[in-house]
């Protein structure tokens, strides 16, 4: 009885959550830090504080933080010690699995290799576990980089222009190269020709069971055809002739689908419907086929690798048969914002949409928008940084209402194989649970001035995971290279000591106390490299509960 009790308790939480999130009725809002720039990955934020990236578990409300001492890691990592203004210099890339990737952009002495008087960045890459297995690669100067890594293995790419000599066109590239973190040593290196470098719009990379998936939206041929737009994870997506696509609002990436485990291709897209005015967002869901899938399907010699820009060349032969044609997308593949049918959207234009996303286990879209929240007495309004989800959920198997037949009867399926038998998952249908807004209207004037402190809103970054959403937003209080890192979770089971009920909320003349720098301030540069200490949520101590779970 226990254990299934514990498992009772185990989904009703997942349940909670999900609709937490599909409801934008988050439990608690909190400032967990101030920050120079910021990652959020698997409930660990990982922050830099001037001369210190601290490292916080925010999944399990962190009491401690480790932190590492920049100065003391540019001593012992580096050939030439750098300047003092080098921390300035310090980009985070990628956290996962206790190791940090950093790049620390060339100045002064610190990036100039005693055997090469070329400046370069340098890629580093830190251990948090085990500080002396640390290492940095040199990278080109200013180059863009992304990086994926595990605790096996390590890819980082580089982006790269060049004009062929031959035919004077612009060759655009990612030079993709793989460490063994255990060795140090390099396994292999790889280009892979794209059409563009935007990462999470057009092209993206994840890791998954040690592989490196890369995954576009777009042929690096200037031949426009109803087959050149598509996913080159070596599955198909084209797109629809008849409906043009906003590329502002395009987003893709790798996610991995809870309900499966595996990988899947996340994208969404805005576009006019059937060449009409009206436009809308739709996010599609596609899974990744996995290498020994491809090796079962087609062999070893069906395997070669093909260019991403080789598509167009033939869509004359085999890609036009039957097996290289877009299959219909069942229900549960995508989830359009709106139906035709809906009424009040209230919609957001994209210079007001500060982020955006899409949360795979409660079927919402998330976003961040600049919008004004209506104050109790009806009449006046502040601005304020909202949180805005529309959700869906599965409508009942039985058309209860006739709908589409007689009453009483499973839906039907849509589709069919070319046998003609119907296609299972055709016959689900979906419904919309609306739009929701938070703060609510008539919310307390001091929570919306905790989610926008000063005049106006500047710039907005935010990280979200599956049960919780962190936000940077500039204070007044802090100085010009710093913002408040601002918790917004979905999580009843994500608690900090310092949250107090959403009825003590400060008044808005305290706000300009809530970073007490005396207090707050890192510690004078010590011998130490990586130390555990008290957060720095404790000098700001500025968080409320907004509703308890029953956990």
């Amino acid at each position: 009885m226990k254990s299934q009790s514990g498992y009772w308790k185990a989904i009703g939480r997942h349940f909670d959550i999900n609709q937490a999130v599909a409801t934008a009725a988050p439990y608690s809002v909190s400032v967990l830090a101030y920050a120079n720039s910021f990652l959020y990955n698997q409930g660990i934020l990982c922050y830099r504080a001037r001369h210190e990236i601290r490292l916080l578990d925010v999944h399990s409300g962190g009491k401690q933080e480790r932190v590492l001492n920049l100065f003391t890691a540019f001593q012992l990592f580096y050939s030439e010690p750098p300047g003092m203004d080098a921390v300035d210099r310090v980009s985070l890339l990628q956290y996962s699995d206790d190791i940090l990737v950093f790049r620390v952009d060339a100045g002064s002495n610190l990036a100039h290799d005693q055997t090469n008087d070329d400046q370069a960045d340098l890629l580093s890459v830190f251990d948090m576990t085990r500080p002396l297995n640390s290492f940095t690669k040199r990278i080109p100067l200013g180059a863009q980089v992304f990086v994926r890594h595990s605790r096996t293995y390590l890819w980082y790419g580089i982006f790269r222009e060049h004009i062929e000599e031959w035919t004077e066109r612009l060759i655009c590239e990612w030079t993709i190269y793989g460490v063994d973190l255990k060795t140090q040593n390099s396994v292999e290196t790889f280009r892979v020709e794209a059409a563009d470098s935007d990462l999470g719009q057009s092209i993206c990379f994840e890791m998954y069971n040690e592989h490196l998936y890369a995954v576009s939206t777009q042929t690096t041929s200037s031949d426009v055809t109803p087959y050149s737009s598509f996913y080159h994870v070596f599955c198909c997506a084209p797109r629809d002739k008849l409906c043009p696509i906003f590329d502002l609002w395009t987003d893709l990436s790798i996610r991995i689908d809870e309900t499966t485990g595996r990988p899947v291709i996340l994208e969404c897209r805005r576009e006019h419907s059937s060449g009409g005015s009206e436009n809308h967002r739709t996010y599609y869901v596609q899974p990744v086929p996995l290498p020994e899938e491809c090796l079962i399907q087609h062999g070893e010699r069906d395997t070669t690798y093909l260019a991403w820009n080789d598509l167009h060349e033939h869509q004359d032969s085999e890609y036009k048969d039957n097996e290289h044609r877009p299959k219909p997308r069942l229900p549960h593949e995508f989830h359009a914002e709106f139906a035709s049918t809906d009424g009040n959207r209230k919609e957001f234009k994209h210079m007001s949409t500060r982020y955006h996303t899409y949360d795979l286990a409660s079927s919402t879209f998330i976003e961040l928008v600049d919008d004004r929240v209506l104050q109790p007495d009806g009449l006046q309004s502040l601005g304020c940084l909202r949180v805005r989800t529309i959700s869906r959920k599965p409508k009942c198997p039985i058309d209860e209402e006739g709908t589409e037949g007689k009453e009483g009867l499973l839906f039907r399926p849509t589709q069919n194989s070319e046998d003609g038998c119907p296609i299972e998952g055709s016959e689900k249908r979906f419904i919309t649970c609306g739009v929701h807004m938070w703060p609510p209207d008539n919310a307390p004037a001091e929570l919306c001035r905790l989610l926008c402190p000063g005049t106006r809103i500047d710039t907005v970054r935010a990280i979200s995971d599956e049960r919780s959403l962190i936000c940077s937003i500039k204070y007044p209080s802090l100085p010009a290279a710093c913002q408040a890192l601002i918790l917004i979770s979905f999580d009843p089971q994500i608690s900090f000591p310092f949250l107090s009920s959403s009825r003590d909320m400060r008044t808005s003349g305290d706000f300009d106390k809530a970073f007490p720098f005396e207090n707050t301030q890192p510690e004078v540069p010590n011998e130490d490299l990586l130390t555990k200490t008290e957060p720095l949520y404790e000098g700001i101590r500025l968080g409320y509960w907004l509703r308890r779970g029953d956990y």
